[in-house]
C-alpha cells in the first residue's frame, strides 16, 4: 500500500484508491506466489503454459524482439503438444 502525502489531483485520488484496492493486492500476491513457483529471479523472464521459460539472461537473447521470438516459438511447441495429445 502507497503511505504518503494525499493526491492533489482526482486523478492521482482515483489511481490511488485503485492500487490499493483489495483485488489489485490479491492480483499481485499472486504474481507474486507465481513468480516463487516458477524460480522466476530477474527480468525478462516469461512462463509458457506452467512448463517452459524464456529468460533474456538465460538464453543470452539480446533484443527484445528475438525474447519474443523465443516466446513465440515456445507457444507454438505447446499448442503442438496439446493438439498431438488429442
Amino acid at each position: 500500500m502507497f503511505e504518503g502525502p494525499p493526491p492533489r489531483s482526482r486523478a492521482g485520488q482515483t489511481f490511488l484508491a485503485t492500487f490499493n484496492a483489495f483485488g489489485v493486492a490479491m492480483q499481485a500476491r499472486r504474481a507474486s506466489q507465481m513468480m516463487k513457483d516458477h524460480g522466476i529471479d530477474g527480468v525478462p523472464t516469461m512462463a509458457v503454459q506452467g512448463s517452459c521459460e524464456v529468460s533474456g539472461d538465460l538464453a543470452q537473447i539480446p533484443t527484445d524482439e528475438r525474447f519474443l521470438q523465443a516466446v513465440d516459438e515456445l507457444v507454438g511447441r505447446v499448442h503442438a503438444r496439446q493438439a498431438s495429445a488429442r
